[in-house]
């Protein structure tokens, strides 16, 4: 059975920190063993403010299985260090 997480995070998108593009990113652990962070989805940024809402839905199947998630803003010039949110220890008991 297939879980939901959902995520929600703002960000300035405003000179010096112009982002075109959010990419977020999930790590499985299960038990001792974890994994590198892999590319989940994308969203563009479609605006320009303070601050912008991106939201979204991502699917997991493992319980017992604990998920991390990092979210970065990237432009032409690469990853903008202004957005580097983490979210750590999310799991469903089986």
């Amino acid at each position: 059975m297939p879980y939901k997480v959902y995520y929600s995070f703002l960000h300035r998108n405003e000179d010096p920190y112009l982002a075109d593009t959010y990419k977020l990113y999930r790590q499985a652990i299960s038990g001792s063993s974890s994994g590198s962070f892999e590319y989940v989805t994308g969203h563009s940024a479609g605006k320009v403010g303070d601050p912008v809402l991106v939201t979204g839905i991502d699917y997991v199947s493992g319980c017992d299985t604990t998920y991390n998630y990092k979210v970065s803003a990237i432009n032409s010039n690469g990853e903008i260090f202004c957005i580097n949110p983490v979210v750590s220890g999310v799991n469903f008991p089986c």
